[in-house]
């Protein structure tokens, strides 16, 4: 899929028919609202200083999310290929309900075409639809261009005073991660973040992603997730994840919601499938998820002030 480096980006429009009068009266607002806004601030900041959490303020920041997806071929996995491998064409029906796209044009291609071709513009126009209304900046760095370099000049470009999430759906395992340019190893990635602007949420759909959790914690992550094992639920996931976490779901809660989702489609996919019962246990056993960083609890809103 030829995706290239998309940049989306939404910009308010203020519906006034006087809009120099509207901004002079909000602006009168926000002026004497400053000294409000600082107390409270500042009675926060008293209360929250010895906690062990960051410390988190109710608000609506400016919010950038940056996406990283990239399929390798020969390598898709998931459920579509246990379904196309255990059915071969007889599955072309479910796997077309699933993506949303007639089986005849499945018909002739391989997994990592199928994947490649509809698979991830499904996830990522869901993804789009639900994350356009509450961030500010989209950044799409897809398949060829989901490079780790593009990954850290995208960081780079954005607004420091975003508050900044990223949704990884790459290959990877304990070591590291696989981007389109090559593996990078979690060392590398740990180095290569803690010189840049901290990431307040991510999410990640990499394989054994909860044994990096701690490493990467530590350039200031404030959430971050990763399944135990082999991850297979990676369809609906990022999907379901960022619906509950736009919903005012806590990071941890929209973590093992979208989990239980997607599991549940799962359950019902087998049945119709007529599947072996075996395959929902493998799928279920390494794809289970754990969370980590210094607050889980963080949501959409909230703003952050982690360590390094």
């Amino acid at each position: 899929m030829k995706c290239g480096f998309l940049i989306y980006t939404r910009i308010f429009i203020t519906k006034c028919s006087h809009i120099d009068k509207y901004l002079s009266v909000n602006m009168v607002n926000i002026i004497l609202n400053k000294r409000i806004l600082g107390v409270i601030l500042l009675f926060l900041f008293f209360c929250c200083s010895n906690s062990k959490h960051p410390l988190i303020v109710q608000s609506s920041p400016s919010k950038a999310l940056i996406i990283l997806m990239c399929n390798v071929e020969g390598n898709s996995g998931g459920i579509i290929q246990d379904l196309f491998t255990l059915k071969g064409d007889s599955a072309l029906e479910i796997i077309g309900q699933i993506l949303k796209v007639e089986p005849n044009k499945l018909k002739g291609l391989s997994i990592d075409q199928i994947v490649n071709f509809y698979g991830e513009p499904f996830v990522l126009s869901n993804i789009n639809i639900t994350a356009s209304n509450h961030y500010d900046t989209i950044l799409f760095l897809i398949d060829s261009n989901a490079t780790f370099n593009n990954f850290v000049q995208g960081i780079r470009n954005l607004n420091p005073k975003f508050i900044l999430d990223v949704i990884v759906d790459l290959h990877g395992d304990s070591t590291g991660w696989l981007f389109a340019d090559g593996f990078y190893w979690k060392d590398e990635l740990f180095d290569s973040l803690c010189q840049l602007q901290k990431i307040r949420a991510l999410y990640q759909t990499c394989c054994f992603g909860s044994l990096i959790i701690d490493t990467l914690s530590k350039t200031g992550i404030c959430a971050i997730n990763g399944a135990y094992g082999y991850n297979n639920l990676i369809l609906y996931s990022p999907i379901n994840f960022i619906k509950n976490w736009v919903n005012g779901q806590s990071f941890e809660t929209a973590v093992q919601n979208a989990y239980m989702a997607e599991l549940d489609s799962l359950r019902i996919l087998v049945q119709r499938a007529n599947l072996p019962i075996g395959i929902e246990q493998n799928f279920v056993k390494g794809s289970e998820q754990k969370t980590g960083g210094q607050n889980i609890n963080i949501k959409i809103n909230n703003t952050f002030n982690s360590k390094r």
